[in-house]
């Protein structure tokens, strides 16, 4: 049913490739030197980040880039938008088909503007990725690709989790959604693609980022050569064959997430079991509840040792800036002026002593408050206290990996009820043993 659309004519995929050009472009100037970033990465991948990301670089110089997104595309087209409107879920190809191709002109136009160019796609098609990419340099761009190397596991339950909760918040129930086929095939399509651009030295830099945003891959082309002389495409399967311990937990979390919320809705139940599966497949390959709260005080601890050694460092300035002050104000007081009062021009130099006076005792009321707000960072936690520090680490690598400290934090807190059970147990059967003695 979903795949009887036909797509749209050469007339319309015109008229609508010009409407969103023209659009984008009255808020992106032609440039002197203009810059096309690629992104690369399958679905559910994250490479929003990157578009994020280089749009505020390109705005930090003042030459604000085009954004093409296809998948933005997609709803705009007026099959798409009817189906929407009516909450089908289904996703024609004729869809994909259309959306590539108006992307795919949208750069053109852009390029023909000397237009910045962010292009957010999964670089998956080596054929016309480089010869999008030729006649880009043909016009004098340089071309950069910006991708995610992030496990194919955690990124399918992306699309799982991320088309349910579009379901949830829609007017429509419309979520948008990635067949299975077509993830697995981008997965393997972008290693190979990143492979062969890159063998073939015809873009200028390759920049491959983990989920957390940290460049975990970069190479740029100087006179011919990769520096540094490092394969892209090899960081690419690394990062897909070997997923660290918080990729897998986030993989179960996401999955789980799916899961729930397609049975708050009432899913195929064909489809809820595949999801399912994949989520208890998930769980197995994770860390332990028992390894995830020990990697989570492994991280507190590292963190409160950081925190420490910053508040230390912080300190000792603040301490050589408080001799420094207490020098200066020293010689303040020593030069207060003196003689009658009724001299001229004493009193503005009494009140001009007084200013300088009050300015410096303030300095140093000030370091001494900032002094002892520091003062609870510099020392090391002490098991079972209350600790400034301590509290610190921990919201600090909340911040950084929540999965891990919800699971870490929730095995601990498990951990005490049962251990206060046990006693409560055991002082039940000590004061029934006592009873019986006494009898």
């Amino acid at each position: 049913m979903a795949d009887d659309q036909k797509p749209l004519g050469d007339s319309e995929r015109e008229a609508h490739s010009r409407l969103i050009a023209d659009l984008a472009m009255e808020d992106a100037p032609a440039v002197a030197q203009p810059k096309v970033v690629l992104t690369a990465g399958q679905p559910g991948s994250g490479k929003s980040m990157i578009v994020n990301r280089v749009s505020v670089q390109f705005q930090g110089i003042k030459e604000p880039a085009i954004v093409v997104d296809p998948d933005a595309i997609r709803p705009t087209l007026p099959y798409m938008r009817e189906r929407i409107a009516s909450g089908d879920l289904n996703i024609p190809g004729a869809a994909f088909q259309d959306a590539g191709t108006i992307g795919a002109r949208v750069v053109e136009m852009a390029a023909e503007g000397r237009r910045n160019i962010i292009y957010d796609g999964t670089l998956s098609n080596v054929k016309y990725a480089r010869m999008s990419i030729e006649n880009l340099k043909e016009q004098g761009y340089r071309v950069e690709i910006h991708g995610m190397a992030v496990s194919p596991d955690l990124s399918h339950a992306s699309t799982y989790e991320r088309r349910e909760i579009q379901i949830k918040s829609s007017a429509t129930g419309f979520g948008r959604g990635v067949g299975d086929d077509f993830h697995d095939q981008a997965v393997s399509g972008l290693v190979s693609t990143i492979g062969t651009l890159q063998a073939e030295g015809i873009v200028d830099a390759i920049v491959l980022y983990d989920r957390q945003g940290n460049v975990v891959g970069s190479t740029r082309l100087e006179a011919g050569q990769w520096v540094p002389d490092e394969q892209m495409a090899e960081t690419l399967k690394n990062a897909h064959q070997n997923p660290n311990a918080r990729t897998l937990r986030d993989t179960a979390a996401s999955w789980d997430t799916a899961s729930n919320l397609m049975k708050d809705r009432g899913a195929d139940p064909q489809e809820q079991q595949k999801v399912d599966n994949f989520r208890d497949a998930a769980v197995k390959r994770s860390p332990s509840p028992a390894e995830s709260a020990a990697e989570f005080e492994r991280a507190c601890s590292e963190e409160g040792k950081r925190i420490v050694t910053r508040a230390t460092r912080l300190d000792e300035r603040l301490v050589d800036k408080w001799t420094a002050l207490n020098k200066a104000h020293g010689e303040i007081i020593a030069a207060k002026p003196s003689g009658p009062t009724w001299m001229p021009g004493h009193a503005a130099k009494e009140a001009d002593w007084r200013s300088q006076w009050d300015a410096s005792a303030k300095a140093i009321s000030d370091n001494v408050a900032r002094r002892d707000r520091i003062a609870p960072y510099t020392q090391a936690p002490i098991p079972g206290y209350p600790s400034k520090v301590e509290e610190a680490a921990v919201t600090k690598v909340q911040r950084r990996d929540p999965q891990l400290a919800k699971e870490g934090m929730a095995f601990r807190a498990t951990e005490r009820q049962q251990r206060a059970q046990a006693m409560a147990e055991s002082r039940t059967q000590q004061q029934s043993n006592n009873q019986k003695l006494g009898r």
